[in-house]
């Protein structure tokens, strides 16, 4: 993501880093801008001199100024908006926080157009290997992609890690957000939800299981969306009105979090469970969300389901997609492709350019199933995203 937040920086008075806890934005600031002064809201002290005595705070730094975990000071906007009116020029600050839907809510309101917006999600595991992590794709899926969990020489046990972070993070930014007066039904959904990754969501099937209203249900789940926690994927229908009606799927945005809220404790105890299938669906579509988010984009994905159903279908632009089947295994035969068949012949119908036709596997090697659809990996299927985000970048330029 570096490029795409330097070239925000050219752009925008402010850039703001968002996403889950412990995604590693601070740290990927830091990075980026080794030296500048950090301003961390997070202590109330200084959110508390930022708001009632700004000039005396930003008369003293140098700009750019960097405003770590900015929701704490919510007040603040108000002021930065002032500061960048009265001085438009690019990079002056830099923000980073979590709490998605408030933070959202300030920026909408008080630095529209003046603000460059950008989502860290956790590793990918093209970029932990990148970095020189020792890891398979299936340890990487157990242990998630959380940076501190590859920090260091030692080893960190994942699920001490995670108990710390569902308590410490998620439970208490709920309850910053929201009153839950019953942290054991929020846990639980978390559980439930986590126990549906990959499935179409249900908010009276769920709050059945947690022994809440379909509404408190609803509630705590949008939050967790807001937050980054878990990503809702729309069916795929040219109009949008009934997509809008249609139900959706949800996915947990870090396998390593799935895994845990499930109680495995071996990724081999994970694979001879009824869930595999769907943490490897889980896996896709975590790293194909992360190749656009990197390029500052939105996955254009949805899921598509007819006669037969397709897991992923990625709307490239026009009339042009491409379906996306997830099997588990090393080496996916013809029976793996029929929701990928049915599909072809909609498209066809339906005049659709359906430019390829995928079973995302575990495969060593891209191979043919049969002559339009392919088996590949997932790191095949990141290359082209990327491949195809540089293509229509490049050629957008040229326009211009």
């Amino acid at each position: 993501m570096e490029p795409v937040v330097k070239s925000m920086l050219r752009q925008f008075p402010s850039v703001l880093l968002t996403g889950v806890r412990q995604s590693g934005k601070s740290a990927t600031i830091a990075h980026l801008l080794p030296g500048k002064t950090v301003v961390r809201l997070d202590d109330a002290l200084v959110a508390d001199t930022a708001v009632h005595s700004p000039d005396r705070l930003f008369g003293e730094l140098t700009e750019p100024v960097i405003l770590d975990e900015i929701q704490y000071a919510p007040d603040l906007f108000r002021i930065l908006k002032v500061m960048i009116d009265r001085d438009r020029r690019p990079g002056r600050f830099v923000l980073t926080g979590s709490q998605h839907f408030e933070l959202m809510r300030n920026v909408s309101e008080s630095l529209a157009g003046r603000c460059g917006v950008l989502n860290l999600h956790t590793l990918s595991y093209g970029e932990a290997v990148r970095a020189g992590v020792s890891t398979t794709e299936l340890d990487f899926i157990f242990k998630g992609g959380f940076p501190e969990l590859y920090a260091g020489d030692k080893e960190m046990d994942g699920r001490v890690w995670f108990q710390s972070y569902v308590t410490t993070y998620l439970e208490r930014d709920i309850r910053n957000i929201v009153n839950v007066s019953d942290l054991g039904s929020f846990r639980r959904l978390l559980r439930a939800v986590a126990a549906r990754t990959g499935s179409i969501l249900d908010y009276t099937s769920i709050a059945g299981d947690v022994g809440v209203q379909p509404n408190t249900a609803k509630a705590w789940i949008h939050l967790l969306e807001e937050s980054g926690v878990v990503f809702i994927l729309e069916p795929f229908y040219r109009n949008i009105g009934t997509r809008m009606r249609k139900a959706p799927k949800i996915y947990v945005m870090d396998t390593g979090l799935a895994v845990y809220l499930l109680g495995f404790r071996t990724m081999e105890d994970c694979l001879l469970s009824p869930y595999a299938g769907k943490i490897w669906e889980t896996y896709v579509l975590n790293q194909i969300v992360r190749c656009y988010a990197n390029k500052g984009l939105k996955a254009p994905l949805f899921y598509w389901k007819g006669a037969a159903e397709v897991d992923m279908i990625l709307d490239l632009g026009g009339d042009n997609i491409s379906a996306i089947e997830c099997k588990l295994t090393e080496r996916p035969h013809p029976g793996d492709t029929r929701g990928l068949t049915v599909f072809a012949a909609v498209c066809a119908k339906e005049k659709l350019s359906l430019r390829d036709s995928l079973v995302a596997c575990r495969t060593a090697s891209r191979r043919s199933l049969s002559e339009t659809i392919s088996a590949v990996s997932v790191r095949d299927i990141e290359d082209d995203i990327i491949r195809g985000i540089d293509r229509t970048a490049t050629s957008t330029k040229k326009t211009v």
